[in-house]
């Protein structure tokens, strides 16, 4: 009788949790622009050796008011625009944006603490198709006090 019960309810849990996430995720809110605690530059420099070969690699997030760019080892993005938009859940944010060249909404997911930044993109969505997720590589970026006075001192 209970392993009948705990089925039940582990089956019941399972099946509730699938509508609320989607539902969820459908019914949340965007906010308009960058969040303020994320604009400046973030960076990570990384020197690898393979054999005799030396390979440098140097990830960056540069945000301002209306724009994000985001270049690292395995792809860039750049989000900008009228359509940049972020929600804050549970100390992560959620960058989104649509880059009409490809007709391709990008999703990215970061979070930072305190002078440090974990960034991984999360999904992309065609026009006119459903959302697809991706499993991205994570990259952890520093805050950089010097490049950081010189982004933030555009308009943009």
């Amino acid at each position: 009788m209970n392993k009948f019960v705990i089925g039940t309810a582990i089956a019941l849990g399972i099946a509730g949790g699938f509508g609320w996430g989607t539902t969820a995720h459908a019914q949340t809110k965007w906010t308009a622009g960058t969040p303020q605690s994320l604009r400046g530059t973030w960076t990570q420099y990384r020197v690898q050796h393979k054999g005799h070969d030396t390979i440098v690699y140097w990830n960056e997030l540069v945000a301002t008011k209306k724009t994000v760019l985001i270049e690292t080892e395995f792809g860039s993005q750049a989000y900008g625009g009228k359509r940049v938009g972020y929600r804050l859940n549970h100390g992560v944010y959620r960058l989104r944006d649509y880059d009409s060249s490809e007709k391709v909404w990008n999703y990215t997911k970061i979070k930072r603490n305190g002078q440090k930044m974990t960034l991984r993109e999360y999904g992309r969505r065609h026009v006119g198709k459903p959302f697809k997720h991706v499993s991205g590589q994570v990259a952890h970026l520093t805050h950089n006090a010097k490049l950081n006075r010189e982004a933030l001192k555009s308009k943009s």
